[in-house]
């Protein structure tokens, strides 16, 4: 998604799959691959609201695991969907 977005590629199909991702498959991201997904959903403008409430409740001990980037990414993204 990443790629596609920097790009600025539209890839409704790829998108529309990771959106419907269920809240356990994202457990499986690290906190790169989580920031860098709602950024990339950010910037694409593509509405995800399943996505973006996954990741609103990780648990507080899988957010002390992002970096200051990273956290940086997820305000501007959640800033921004």
């Amino acid at each position: 998604a990443w790629a596609f977005a920097t790009a600025r590629v539209e890839a409704p199909q790829l998108f529309g799959a990771i959106a419907h991702l269920p809240p356990s498959g994202l457990s499986k991201f690290n906190p790169q691959e989580v920031a860098m997904l709602a950024w990339a959903f950010a910037t694409a403008r593509v509405e995800a609201p399943q996505l973006f409430g996954a990741i609103a409740h990780l648990p507080p001990s899988g957010l002390s695991k992002f970096n200051p980037q990273e956290v940086a990414m997820l305000a501007w993204a959640f800033a921004t969907a």
